[in-house]
């Protein structure tokens, strides 16, 4: 986890948390790692790779360790042709063509976003995260969010996404999403 000079950023209250991951499946190179690793440059910023596991705990210390008060997620989307803007994390785990389980048997069937990213030619609403990694990724950042009232945001990223755009966007996006 790179920790940069909390506060310095002038974009939003608080501490800033962005994630990535790094490969999984049969993708040797994740995209969101470039991005993560173009942003951990920018003060005032928290970024970190995780890997793609359902790793509850691995989240958790993440978030424990740096506070956040806003948090953006990327992930890679296998068949995206523009970024995916997700509004909401279903309570349902598991890889593709396997068997589904709930996330927390306690928890609500789905939770929304709270920090709607701006509309651009190159983005798309969507609504429907899977049941990967990156949707586990929402369902635990937004029970953190709900509990220590922050904000979350998820991305998806297109396999061969151009990262200045995506950090342009991103820089920008934070700038404008100041509470």
């Amino acid at each position: 986890m790179n920790t940069a000079n909390k506060g310095s950023i002038g974009m939003s209250p608080g501490p800033i948390l962005i994630y990535g991951f790094g490969p999984y499946d049969e993708f040797e190179h994740n995209i969101t790692s470039d991005v993560v690793d173009a942003l951990a440059t920018l003060p005032g910023l928290t970024t970190t790779t995780f890997e793609a596991r359902f790793d509850r705990p691995m989240f958790e210390r993440c978030l424990t360790a740096c506070r956040p008060a806003t948090i953006i997620g990327l992930g890679q989307h296998r068949h995206a042709r523009k970024l995916r803007l997700e509004r909401r994390a279903v309570n349902r785990k598991g890889k593709r063509g396997g068997p589904l389980t709930m996330i927390d048997p306690l928890g609500p069937a789905a939770l929304a976003v709270n920090l709607h990213l701006p509309d651009r030619p190159f983005t798309t609403v969507a609504y429907d995260a899977g049941t990967y990694v990156c949707n586990f990724s929402m369902y635990v950042m937004l029970q953190y969010c709900a509990l220590h009232e922050a904000r979350f945001g998820f991305i998806h990223v297109p396999l061969r996404f151009d990262v200045a755009t995506l950090t342009d966007y991103l820089t920008q996006a934070l700038r404008t999403t100041a509470a």
